[in-house]
């Protein structure tokens, strides 16, 4: 069952490890560089302000699922938002 949580989890870890790789975490932040300056030079900037008739929803509120899984990096790994 690909949406069982341990495959969900088995296919984060692969993702983790796939991206500690230099070469493939190098191209990723050149993209990423990229994308950012070409959106500064075109004045494209996150807006932070609500749409009409929308709601922001606090997603910090828990991650449950967290510790039902071990990902391999027990208590190496934090969730940080902004």
């Amino acid at each position: 069952d690909p949406y069982s949580l341990s495959n969900i989890a088995k296919t984060i870890r692969q993702s983790i490890i796939q991206l500690r790789d230099p070469k493939v975490l190098e191209s990723g932040i050149a993209t990423i560089d990229g994308l950012i300056r070409k959106n500064i030079r075109n004045n494209k900037f996150p807006n932070p302000q609500l749409v009409p008739n929308e709601i922001a929803v606090n997603s910090n509120l828990k991650y449950d699922w967290a510790n039902l899984v071990d990902f391999g990096y027990t208590d190496k790994c934090r969730f940080y938002t902004i």
